[in-house]
């Protein structure tokens, strides 16, 4: 029975413990409500202030975007006048070197020039290696007509002798 005895008074003791904390609760609860509602208030306020400047930021972003985009296409359309000056004045330089480095600026006609000197190169070339040869082998031929002629005297003295 001690043990029955022992429930009773523990359960006496929640009740009371649960009483205590039913009153605590209800005595707390409005000034707990409040100080929810305050942090509440100050959160939104912190969540406002952080999305105007998101949006600050976020703005200030696409007005630099289109600045920078602008900017690009000036210097893009000038980069494109300097190539188109730059471009005229090769082009310019271009046809005034050649016509000045051909005769009558025509340089079909130097070209046609040197192959033809190339060639009438190639002819004497040619020429005087067959006459070298030619000269060589009428060379060859005298010596050895020569030595033949002095050899046929040599010979006709020894007989006379």
């Amino acid at each position: 029975m001690s043990n029955t005895t022992e429930i009773k008074e523990l359960k006496e003791q929640i009740e009371n413990i649960s009483g205590r904390l039913i009153e605590l609760t209800q005595n707390s609860m409005p000034s707990l409500n409040t100080r929810m509602d305050t942090m509440h208030e100050r959160q939104n306020r912190q969540e406002a202030y952080i999305a105007q400047a998101l949006t600050e930021i976020k703005d200030s972003k696409n007005e630099i975007n289109e600045h920078m985009n602008k900017i690009a296409n000036q210097h893009e359309e000038r980069v494109r006048e300097c190539l188109a000056k730059m471009s005229k004045r090769f082009d310019d330089k271009i046809d005034s070197t050649m016509a000045s480095a051909f005769p009558d600026g025509d340089p079909h006609g130097h070209r046609m020039y040197h192959e033809a000197e190339i060639e009438w190169m190639k002819n004497r070339n040619q020429f005087f290696k067959e006459l070298l040869t030619h000269l060589a082998k009428a060379s060859i031929l005298g010596g050895l007509a020569l030595i033949f002629v002095a050899l046929w005297n040599w010979l006709m003295m020894e007989i006379k002798r």
